[in-house]
């Protein structure tokens, strides 16, 4: 189940006190002193804010221990014990401070003493408390989000309040990465193969990294799928109900053939369902994005978006095809969709031709990936197109990653 922001703001505060009262009675019992006690836990609990701030923004700064379905369980426990580290030196450093100027340690030169004391009890006092603080909460109903699990599901509201220029500024981000090594005089040096002989190149990786830290500092819990990330089971991907699916460079043959024509892909997956998209091609300065229930729209840099939509023809139909995967079969689909001419584009761009008006239709029969298809689909569905299999809509986060055929139809 997932925690709604009040939830978690309501749970951050009954803490806070447990732990301010800790430190009280911890303080007053070595000290005799119940105003020491309220002046050192008084203290901490501007200290212990600060410092919480400042613990959080130094770890979202370091990637070890991140997988692309979320951090590892090494990572959560250096992470907590770093915490509780910083925090028993804050309340020994407040302890000593208060003790020493407010004359409370008994005896003179007893303050570092007494603080150690205290700040080594709470060593003890603060997981127990922490235990029990959580096995309450698990109790209490108020603030769960209906439905959800980790990572959770968005509901209305939430897709809602998820602002897509945060989305479209990672693309773009990722964008001027892949073009500072696709400028780059040492180009061919940058290409290495996968396992299945399929081409990787430096800029794969350059945009996996940026895309898949900058989404997490987004801070919503979502679990990342990306093409560049670690391999995940289908047993953790079965219990995900919301997910990013991710191609950090889509159209690695485009990039190496240097045509411009490769893009950076992100979408939102909800219930197998694309329901965000974003499409960026930096070579051409060109952003297409949708999200469902506010529709799709054009981008180029410097200028205002534009909203786009299909064509709705069922005549006379242009349809769009891969540079790099034609496929003779496809032929005999097209002609049942009455098609009377045909564009060419890499990558992603496909769908967006579909989206944009340009081409009425694209079939691709063979195999892709869930990534290669989800932020192009979203686009195209927000413009008011469909992607369909067979004749049930293109779904994903199936048992197989590998798509089969499929049909865009503007």
């Amino acid at each position: 189940m997932q925690d709604s922001n009040a939830r978690s703001f309501a749970k951050g505060v009954t803490w806070r006190v447990v732990g301010t009262l800790d430190t009280l009675m911890i303080t007053f019992l070595w000290t005799g002193s119940l105003v020491a006690g309220v002046s050192v836990a008084g203290s901490e609990v501007f200290t212990k804010i600060l410092l919480f701030y400042l613990h959080e923004r130094g770890w979202n700064g370091i990637p070890w221990g991140r997988k692309s379905y979320g951090p590892t369980k090494w990572r959560s426990v250096t992470k907590m014990l770093s915490w509780r580290a910083l925090g028993t030196l804050d309340t020994m450093l407040v302890a000593y401070i208060n003790l020493h100027f407010f004359g409370k340690a008994g005896n003179e030169g007893e303050e570092g003493t007494l603080a150690a004391k205290i700040g080594g009890s709470e060593l003890i006092t603060k997981p127990i408390l922490y235990y029990f603080h959580e096995r309450a909460w698990g109790h209490v109903k108020w603030g769960r989000i209906k439905g959800s699990v980790n990572p959770s599901i968005l509901n209305k509201d939430m897709l809602d309040a998820l602002n897509i220029e945060d989305v479209k500024e990672i693309a773009r981000k990722a964008g001027a990465k892949i073009m500072d090594i696709y400028e780059n005089e040492d180009f061919e040096k940058t290409v290495d193969f996968k396992s299945d002989d399929s081409p990787l190149t430096v800029a794969d990786k350059a945009s996996h990294e940026i895309i898949n830290h900058d989404l997490e500092l987004l801070n919503l819990g979502i679990a990342i799928l990306s093409e560049e990330g670690a391999e995940v089971p289908y047993e953790t991907r079965s219990t995900w109900k919301t997910f990013w699916c991710v191609d950090p460079l889509d159209g690695t043959k485009e990039f190496i053939n240097k045509n411009g024509e490769f893009t950076v892909n992100i979408a939102l997956i909800r219930e197998g369902e694309p329901v965000l998209g974003v499409v960026y091609a930096p070579a051409i300065n060109t952003m297409y994005y949708g999200k469902k229930g506010e529709g799709a729209f054009m981008q180029k840099d410097g200028e205002e978006p534009v909203k786009i939509s299909v064509n709705h023809k069922d005549a006379q139909r242009v349809a769009v095809r891969s540079k790099s995967h034609a496929n003779p079969a496809e032929e005999e689909v097209l002609e049942q969709y009455d098609v009377v001419d045909t564009i060419s584009v890499g990558s992603s761009l496909k769908f967006c031709m579909v989206a944009e008006g340009k081409a009425d239709l694209y079939y691709r029969h063979g195999p892709t990936m869930e990534w290669d298809t989800a932020a192009g689909q979203a686009v195209v569905e927000a413009a008011g197109g469909k992607v369909l299999d067979g004749d049930t809509a293109f779904r994903y986060n199936k048992e197989s990653l590998l798509n089969g055929s499929f049909l865009c139809v503007g």
